[in-house]
C-alpha cells in the first residue's frame, strides 16, 4: 500500500524519524528514500522540518489525528509555489500506545493556483466595468499584473495625442524613466529585474497603451 499509493506518504517512529518512505515522498524531498530512514525531517529539508515536525510532535504527544492540513511553499523570486494537503494519524499498538505517526501529502499545487487565477481574473473584471476613467483602468490592470504575477507592474495607457495615464506597483523611482522608456535612462539599465517583459494593450486597430512585468 505504501509503494503504490500516489500520495507521499511516511511513517514516523516516537522520535520522529522517518521510518518507510514511498517514492513519492522521496520526489517531494529531492533525496532517496534510503536517505531518509533515521533521519527527522529537518535533517532532510530545513524547510520541511519547519512545516510540520511539530504538527508530528502534537499528534505523537495528543494521540489525535491531523487532518486536511493546509502546507504552501512560495518563493516568489524565483518562481517556485507548491501547496500541499497534509494528512496525519497516530500509529497505535495492541495497548492503544501511540509508536508512531502516519503522514500522507497530496499534491494541489495546480488546483490551488487554478482557484487564485480564476478569482483574479474575476476581481480585473469586476474592476474594469466598473472603472469610470483612464486612470482606475490603468490602476486595475496594474494590481491585476502585480498579483498574477507576484512582481513588479507597471501600466502605461494613451487616451489621447497628449494625454498620458501611468499606473506603477512596486516600481522604485529611479526605475520609471527605464520602464516607461523615457530619455536619458532608455539607453541604461537600472533595474534589478530577474526577467521582464513588455506588451502592448491593444485598441481598435490602435496601440493603446503597454504592459510591463518585471
Amino acid at each position: 500500500l505504501l509503494e503504490q499509493s500516489p500520495e507521499a506518504t511516511a511513517v514516523f517512529d516516537r522520535e520522529l524519524r522517518f521510518r518507510r518512505v514511498n517514492d513519492s515522498m522521496a520526489a517531494m524531498n529531492g533525496r532517496s528514500a534510503v536517505d531518509h530512514i533515521g533521519r527527522r525531517p529537518t535533517d532532510v529539508s530545513p524547510t520541511a522540518g519547519q512545516m510540520y515536525e511539530h504538527l508530528l510532535a502534537r499528534v505523537r504527544d495528543e494521540g489525535v489525528a491531523n487532518t486536511n492540513h493546509d502546507l504552501h511553499v512560495e518563493h516568489a523570486e524565483v518562481g517556485l509555489e507548491h501547496h500541499w494537503k497534509m494528512n496525519l494519524r497516530p500509529v497505535l499498538n495492541h495497548e492503544a500506545e501511540v509508536v508512531g505517526i502516519g503522514a500522507s501529502f497530496t499534491d494541489i499545487t495546480s488546483e490551488t493556483v487554478a482557484h487564485r487565477q480564476a478569482e483574479q481574473m474575476l476581481s480585473l473584471a469586476e474592476t474594469l466595468s466598473n472603472a469610470v476613467d483612464t486612470q482606475q483602468v490603468a490602476d486595475g490592470l496594474c494590481t491585476h499584473l502585480a498579483d498574477a504575477f507576484r512582481a513588479k507592474a507597471a501600466v502605461l495607457l494613451r487616451t489621447g495625442s497628449e494625454r498620458i495615464t501611468r499606473s506603477v506597483h512596486g516600481v522604485l523611482d529611479e526605475e520609471v524613466p527605464e520602464v516607461f522608456g523615457d530619455p536619458p535612462s532608455s539607453e541604461t539599465t537600472t533595474t534589478q529585474n530577474a526577467a521582464s517583459l513588455s506588451y502592448p494593450v491593444r485598441g481598435t486597430g490602435v496601440t493603446a497603451g503597454v504592459m510591463h512585468i518585471g
